[in-house]
């Protein structure tokens, strides 16, 4: 897992099957600062990898984001799994904010709605 927070109140996660605890905490860390200087702020999620059917996994690996929910404005997801669109349009992930899912394909796309 990967972070930097970029454009202001952006910050930018790369989450991956073999995020690490150490990783988590960082990413956590970033999102944290981010909200105390910007109060309102946007996550772009790009998930890769998550093969088979592990919600709790993922859950795991973003639980995070509760946490700073009221800080988030809205957040762009970025993945190639149908199961991981499926979840989070399920509402597998809680967020006041508002959170859209794109195809790995539409990344250009999730920036443009993330930005703006």
């Amino acid at each position: 897992m990967s972070t930097e927070t970029m454009l202001d109140n952006i910050v930018a996660i790369q989450v991956a099957e073999t995020t690490s605890a150490r990783e988590v905490e960082h990413v956590t860390e970033a999102v944290r600062r981010a909200a105390m200087e910007w109060g309102r702020i946007r996550i772009f999620v790009d998930v890769d990898g998550f093969r088979h059917m592990e919600p709790d996994a993922l859950t795991a690996k973003l639980s995070f984001l509760a946490a700073h929910g009221d800080h988030i404005e809205r957040m762009a997801l970025v993945c190639r799994r149908v199961w991981i669109k499926a979840w989070v349009l399920a509402g597998g992930i809680e967020l006041p904010g508002e959170v859209k899912v794109f195809d790995k394909t539409e990344e250009k796309d999730a920036w443009q709605w993330i930005r703006f």
